[in-house]
Formats: C-alpha cells, structure tokens, sequence
C-alpha cells in the first residue's frame, strides 16, 4: 500500500510538472501541448511505457533504494516561442519550479497545520518526492530539464546543441539511461544524490 501510494504521488507530481511545460509554452506561443490534450490531469494521456512503467518496475524488482519514474514528456515545439532562448528557459524550469512550489507547499501544511497522522505521512511524502523530482530535473544531461536551463543561459548555440543531441532517438536518450543506471545501480546515489535531497529535506523541515 505505501509503495501504490508513493507511486500515485509520483504520477501526478510528474503530471503536472509536464502540464506546467506546456502551460508556460503556450503562454510563449506554442499551443503544441494544448492541442495534442496534455493540458489536463488525466493520467491516460500521460502515462509513458518506458518512464511510468518500466523503469520503476524494473527499479523496485531489482532492489533500488528509491524508485523513480515520470510521466510522457509534453511535446513542445520550440520554433513557435516568441522568445526563443527565454521560452525555452522558462519552459524547461517550469517543471522543476512546480515541483518546489508543491514541495514548499505540502511542507507549509505539515508544518501550520495539526494533521491526522496519516495525511500528515502522506503530504511529507509528497513534499520529499516533489524536491526529488526537482533536484534530479536539474541534473544538466540532456533530455532533463536542466541542459536545457543551463543551455539557455549560454545562449541560443548551447540549447541548439542539446536540442540536437534529443533529437537522435534513442542515442538521444542514452545519456539519461546511463546516469539512472550510474544512480541507482551504483553507490552514486548514497553518495552524491542522497546528501543534496537530504540537505533540502532539512531546509524544508521534511526530513
């Protein structure tokens, strides 16, 4: 039951960090998400065979310490933003901002507010996947968020750079394949990942 419920949590934390994608491109201009219907909270139309099921599948049958998942990235056109190197920074730092705003604010009601026991368990658990979330959607390998960020903030040449590297299929997303691996398969995790989580854990009062 705590895993269905760690897992439920997980899904639509990732649901609406893609819907914040495809809210704040339009916002710069590309409808893209809104007329393929990815702007709602249906989980059917964003559930992804690889990411919402297989990975985490594979991630708690092999043991993982954590598991992670996410839903169907949003399709963005990139050519339709008005702005085109702050559209795309905004647009990649969306899904990251929503998961800290849902993070500060799940920790503000455990924090304010005197909770039955189990809601209590249940808001601090998504307050610690939604900063999950963010830190590792600002890891800056390309597809996550976070090369897209850091390539925005060189320049337009960089975020054609990593744009180019997304577009190569599978050989796209291998780099992202390999740190999961490298996270969770290795001590890389304990190591690196699990201080910084921790360290806003703290600062959230959600440890």
């Amino acid at each position: 039951m705590d895993l269905i419920i760690a897992l439920l949590i997980l899904l639509f934390s990732a649901i609406l960090h893609e819907i914040a994608h495809g809210s704040v491109a339009e916002y710069f201009g590309d409808d893209t998400a809104r007329v393929m219907g990815r702007i709602t909270i249906n989980p059917l139309v964003h559930l992804d065979l690889y990411f919402s099921f297989l990975i985490p599948i594979v991630l708690y049958m092999s043991g993982s310490p954590i598991i992670f998942g996410a839903a169907k990235p949003v399709p963005v056109n990139y050519n339709n933003l008005k702005n085109f190197r702050w559209g795309v920074f905004w647009v990649s730092a969306a899904g990251i901002l929503t998961n800290i705003f849902l993070a500060i604010l799940f920790a503000i009601f455990v924090k304010v507010f005197s909770l039955p026991e189990t809601v209590h368990n249940i808001f601090v658990l998504v307050a610690q996947i939604n900063i999950f979330l963010a830190v590792v959607n600002m890891i800056p390998i390309p597809p996550i968020d976070g090369s897209k960020v850091l390539a925005a903030i060189f320049g337009e040449r960089a975020i054609n750079w990593i744009m180019s590297i997304e577009m190569r299929g599978f050989a796209g997303i291998l780099p992202f394949l390999i740190l999961i691996y490298i996270l969770f398969y290795t001590g890389a995790f304990q190591h690196f990942m699990l201080p910084i989580v921790g360290f806003f854990f703290r600062i959230f009062g959600i440890a």
